[in-house]
């Protein structure tokens, strides 16, 4: 099995979100993020990028809307 590691671009940086990714499921404007095993997490963020050969997700958060 493959699977992936999970970043949050912030700025001109990555920081590592989850470790061991199986499964991600979007809901509105989240992201469900669940492990092989452990807690899973849910972020507000959209994918920006999937690199499949080096198993890792970049996700871009996203922005609140002004009320």
């Amino acid at each position: 099995m493959c699977m992936a590691t999970a970043y949050m671009k912030r700025g001109s940086r990555k920081e590592v979100l989850l470790q061991e990714v199986a499964y991600i499921h979007p809901k509105g404007d989240s992201m469900v993020l669940k492990p092989l095993f452990g807690e899973q997490k849910r972020v507000k963020a959209s994918i920006r990028e999937i690199d499949f050969l080096n198993s890792t997700i970049l996700f871009e958060e996203v922005e609140e809307a002004a009320k």
